[in-house]
């Protein structure tokens, strides 16, 4: 039987999706998420602190401090963390994030113990040692200008500034040389009890473990913390008007792209279900309608995607790519069009199928492992969803009609106010984007 491999294949058989049961209970008003799986052997622990980066006062502030949590306590040294860590088997991390910060580890069952009690003294007795600091912040410069040297990084930062001006989302999470440069020890030690004292506070446990055990450690060591919501007033993002962006790369030989635009969808919004089919068939799978023509018709580019960059505060639809110099102004006027055809033409039955069928399928492969499990936890608790978030939106996915599509593709896919934010080659591509509006530079 000779195969057409001009057709995509559909998969028509019902798709078995078995989203797990989590439980949740509260400490001193803390959100304790539990999924316990015995099927394998390792434990995975985080802490969220509902405070991140948009909420700091100077750019990098809380990079910074999650960093120096792992870099000396009352008891141990930087060196002697980790060697701990290490010595366990266990992997640890310390991350900021827009809108939150948080702190974990995963590990055998058995060395839950010791590693808890490790977390809790970083988290309790950090020192923020001067020394350590400048050390500290050294590092964090050198990654700053590797960062700056990275084309695909650029075009991000180029896209917050342009489309978050004025807003906190608009700087580089991880700051920039001279904001980073400013940070002082009151900087971070502020910060540091921001998260402690003014952030609503969530724990995940997922893996092999016994939850009355854990619950009694976890109630020990976080008697001390109530668990109170911050006074400060954030803004949500203001969509305004604004020009396209070139951030200068003129060592680049490609163009790295991001176009987008602000858009007023949350996963708590009625259509998210059906924003997320239809840009899976824009863009959001390498069966996309970008990918198809950009990549596989004309060879502009060896990938293109589209996705809903979500953030607590403000949320923008981007399409993102990287392509030869010479073929900017082409492949804009490609996704343009493209984006224009969404807009004015209904998806096809046999379109939402297999989006449908993809995106289901994809999410089953992320329920595989307690990490992964962990991941969804994280989704959940960071945008305050209902424990169930995850069956309703699949269940709604395969009730979506056409006409229901067609309303999102008309509002959502029109190419007006689109931001085109790029780096690559000055010169060039200030003749590339001339024919779509103002544009201005930024150097970092």
């Amino acid at each position: 039987m000779q195969i057409d491999r001009s057709k995509a294949p559909i998969n028509d058989s019902d798709i078995f999706l078995k989203i797990p049961n989590i439980n949740l209970s509260y400490f001193n008003n803390i959100k304790i998420y539990y999924f316990e799986d015995h099927s394998q052997a390792l434990i995975n622990f985080k802490i969220n602190f509902k405070n991140g980066a948009v909420s700091e006062k100077i750019p990098g502030t809380a990079n910074f401090t999650m960093s120096m949590l792992q870099n000396g306590t009352k008891n141990l040294t930087t060196s002697q963390i980790s060697e701990k860590f290490e010595s366990l088997g266990a992997s640890y991390f310390f991350n900021a994030y827009w809108d939150e910060c948080a702190t974990g580890f995963s590990c055998l069952e058995q060395y839950f113990n010791p590693c808890f009690e490790l977390l809790n003294d970083c988290i309790f007795n950090s020192i923020f040692d001067v020394a350590e600091i400048e050390r500290q912040r050294q590092k964090i410069l050198a990654i700053i200008m590797q960062n700056n040297s990275n084309p695909n990084y650029l075009a991000q930062v180029a896209f917050n500034i342009g489309m978050f001006n004025g807003h906190n989302y608009a700087h580089p999470r991880i700051g920039d040389l001279e904001s980073v440069s400013k940070i002082t020890k009151n900087d971070l030690t502020e910060f540091y009890h921001k998260l402690l004292k003014s952030s609503e506070i969530s724990i995940i446990i997922t893996g092999n473990f016994n939850e009355k055990n854990i619950r009694k450690q976890i109630e020990n060591s976080f008697e001390i913390i109530s668990n109170n919501k911050s006074n400060e007033i954030i803004p949500n993002h203001n969509p305004t008007r604004h020009k396209n962006l070139i951030a200068d790369k003129d060592d680049a030989l490609q163009t790295n792209l991001i176009i987008g635009k602000a858009v007023d969808i949350n996963r708590k919004s009625p259509i998210y279900p059906h924003f997320q089919v239809v840009n899976t068939i824009f863009g959001g799978y390498f069966l996309s309608r970008l990918n198809h023509i950009l990549r596989e018709v004309k060879g502009l580019t060896y990938g293109i995607f589209s996705y809903l960059d979500s953030r607590k505060y403000g949320n923008a639809f981007c399409i993102s790519t990287s392509i030869n110099q010479d073929k900017t102004n082409a492949s804009i006027n490609d996704i343009f069009e493209i984006s224009n055809e969404m807009a004015n033409k209904k998806i096809s039955e046999e379109e939402i199928k297999r989006s449908v069928a993809f995106m289901t399928g994809s999410f089953a492969r992320t329920l595989e492992t307690p990490k992964q499990i962990t991941g969804l936890i994280q989704t959940i608790d960071t945008y305050d969803l209902e424990l169930n978030f995850m069956t309703k939106f699949y269940k709604t996915l395969g009730n979506l009609t056409i006409d229901e599509l067609f309303e999102v593709q008309k509002k959502y896919f029109q190419t007006d106010n689109y931001l085109i934010a790029c780096a690559g080659n000055s010169k060039a591509l200030e003749i590339d984007l001339a024919p779509f509006g103002d544009f201005t530079h930024i150097k970092l």
